[in-house]
This record gives C-alpha cells, structure tokens and sequence, in this order.
C-alpha cells in the first residue's frame, strides 16, 4: 500500500492499493489565491481522488467538502484527526531550559507563502 500524505500520489502506480490525505480543500474554496504554479499542483485533486483507492481527512468538515465538492462517496472515506503522539507535551520549566542549552540555534524551514486562518495568503517571517 502507498500512502501519500499531501494528496497527490506518484503517477503511474497501481502495483499499490492508494491511500491519500486532503488536510483540507482551501485551494477550491478560495482559487483567487492561488499562484498560477499552485494552480497545476492543486488541479491534480480530480485524479488523484479517483485513483485513490481510499481517502483520509482529518475532520468532519473536510470530510463534508470532499464529498460535496469533488464527488466522492461516503464509503471511500476516513475522518482520522491529526494530533502530536504524547510523547509531544509541554516540558516544566526547568527541564526545557536545561534542553535549550544544549542547542545554539533553531532553524524552522516554512513555504514561502502560507495560508492564514482566513484562507489568505501571508508571507513567513525569519527571525534569525
């Protein structure tokens, strides 16, 4: 089985089951948005929901918009909620001052355009 976490599977795979995730569907909802380049990557979602042999979204509204804007029946999809393995929790104080130490930086890679809350489009900021 291949599961392909950004939605898009590689081309020409079907020796694999396919599972895909759609985080959401913000590209469909609000395509003003899109630069012309995230246009042709975002235009692959008709083939690749086709192609997949299941979907997983990780909420309910998600699953509501997969169904209503591309089409896809009930039955080839999962909700499966998005959340940090416990072992990712709020360290005391003294403990994550002492991890902080070990380190001289922190370097935190981000696209160069991001969506924000309201779907528009904000630019990273670089702290350094």
């Amino acid at each position: 089985m291949l599961h392909s976490p950004d939605f898009i599977p590689p081309l020409y795979v079907r020796r694999f089951r396919c599972v895909i995730t759609i985080h959401d569907l913000h590209f469909l909802i609000y395509p003003k948005f899109l630069t012309e380049e995230s246009a042709r990557y975002y235009g692959q979602i008709d083939r690749a929901v086709q192609r997949a042999d299941h979907i997983i979204v990780p909420s309910e509204a998600t699953r509501q918009d997969t169904i209503k804007l591309l089409g896809v029946p009930e039955s080839r999809i999962s909700v499966i909620s998005e959340a940090a393995n416990p072992l990712f929790r709020p360290l005391e104080r003294s403990q994550a001052l002492a991890q902080a130490r070990i380190y001289e930086f922190c370097f935190v890679a981000l696209p160069l355009k991001i969506r924000g809350a309201t779907g528009s489009m904000i630019d990273p900021v670089a702290v350094v």
